[in-house]
């Protein structure tokens, strides 16, 4: 009786953790299987830009800021815990960096000086800073500071704007109009030995940082419209991705390295869409009222645990 008995426990056992394995695979988001969430700013008619969260899959579109104010370019923290983000905050011309957490709470503003453009928020890989372009009397400047809004300072010697830190922290692409027309530039992490990487007659504007720092993806108009491009990190072998009559813009790598968001006007309106890091399976995700624009990649490695919104 008391085999009998163990082994009605053990089978009871295996039950309740085969139910339980069950149940997680059910509640496991469908962000898991398809390498994350990608957060953008929606424009309606009303021209009220907010911030929403989609499955890379498509699925599972959330609203995180709803409220008065233009809500533009979000940027995930390297842990997946806070978004970065840019408002039009009054009605002083000027545009600033608010932070939150990435269910929409807490929502914190990090620079209030009246009258500029704060624009394009980037974390440092440790999440301990935030680079930011602003434009001020027609001037392009880049800004660091630490991710709490002090210790504000300018990149005295840089002209440009949509920095992005390597992934290794030591470098910062970024767009600059110094020359004329805009470049894909990159600096050390103090301003020092910047260096041109694109050199054409065309615009290049917002470039990414590829997930192992070997790569760089950005938009170029070179062959008659913007188009999606990519390129070695020391501005080699330039490879068009997309090619279409319409405008992709704002591609940003996935955290795997395999694929690659971007927004399209292809459809007669912004929408974003995924591609393979080659070009190719270019998918649409969005289908919401106004222009999607402005992706940005759920940071966290999908071998890694699994991080919570909070």
């Amino acid at each position: 009786m008391k085999a009998k008995h163990y082994l009605m426990l053990v089978i009871m056992l295996l039950i309740l953790i085969g139910c339980y394995i069950c149940e997680k695979i059910s509640k496991e988001p469908s962000s898991l299987s398809s390498r994350g969430m990608i957060a953008f700013s929606n424009t309606p008619a009303s021209d009220n830009n907010e911030i929403y969260l989609i499955n890379a899959d498509g699925s599972g579109l959330q609203r995180l800021t709803n409220h008065q104010g233009r809500d533009c370019a979000p940027a995930w923290s390297p842990d997946a815990t806070k978004i970065a983000f840019y408002v039009h905050y009054d009605s002083l011309n000027t545009w600033s960096i608010f932070v939150m957490k990435t269910d929409g709470s807490n929502i914190q503003r990090l620079t209030d000086k009246a009258g500029v453009w704060d624009h394009s928020p980037c974390w440092s890989p440790d999440g301990k800073e935030i680079l930011f372009g602003r434009g001020i009397s027609g001037s392009a400047e880049i800004w660091r500071m630490n991710a709490d809004g002090s210790n504000l300072r300018k990149y005295d010697s840089v002209i440009g704007g949509g920095p992005e830190w390597s992934p290794d922290g030591t470098r910062i692409t970024f767009h600059s109009s110094r020359d004329g027309n805009s470049e894909i530039y990159v600096m050390n992490i103090d301003g020092l030995n910047q260096r041109r990487l694109t050199n054409n007659n065309a615009d290049d504007w917002w470039p990414s940082w590829s997930p192992d720092g070997s790569q760089i993806v950005f938009q170029s108009d070179r062959d008659g419209n913007y188009e999606i491009y990519k390129m070695n990190s020391d501005g080699t072998n330039p490879t068009r991705l997309t090619n279409n009559p319409a405008e992709d813009a704002e591609p940003d790598w996935s955290p795997d390295g395999e694929k690659i968001a971007f927004s399209s006007f292809r459809d007669g309106k912004f929408e974003i869409y995924v591609m393979n890091s080659d070009g190719t399976n270019q998918t649409r995700l969005t289908n919401l009222s106004g222009h999607n624009i402005q992706p940005d990649w759920w940071p966290v490695r999908l071998n890694t645990k699994d991080v919570e919104l909070k």
